[in-house]
């Protein structure tokens, strides 16, 4: 939910058609959630830091800087992996991929 919240907090209303797209993969051990939008984007010098716990990013954060601290530090204990690619002023995107912990549905 964090990630849909933080997707819909930096959309960019003045794009004609903004949008936030979730999909779900299942792909032989993994099972993949990429959450995406084409909202504001995050800036080369602030993306390697948008996990650490406290950080808030944007002026326009109101939240505490843990959401997204807390999707990782989730992630890793269900042993998976997180990513995430962003362009300022064209949206974000992130990645994530656990175990399928039923590898015999494709």
């Amino acid at each position: 939910s964090n990630l849909i919240s933080n997707a819909i907090k930096y959309a960019d209303l003045k794009k004609e058609n903004p949008r936030i797209s979730i999909e779900l993969e299942t792909k032989g051990e993994n099972f993949d959630i990429r959450v995406s939008d084409n909202g504001i984007g995050i800036s080369d010098s602030i993306r390697p830091k948008v996990f650490d716990m406290f950080y808030r990013g944007h002026s326009t954060a109101d939240g505490a800087g843990i959401g997204l601290y807390i999707v990782r530090e989730t992630v890793n204990k269900m042993n998976g992996k997180i990513s995430l690619t962003s362009e300022e002023g064209n949206g974000t995107e992130v990645l994530i991929s656990l175990p399928n912990l039923n590898p015999e549905i494709l």
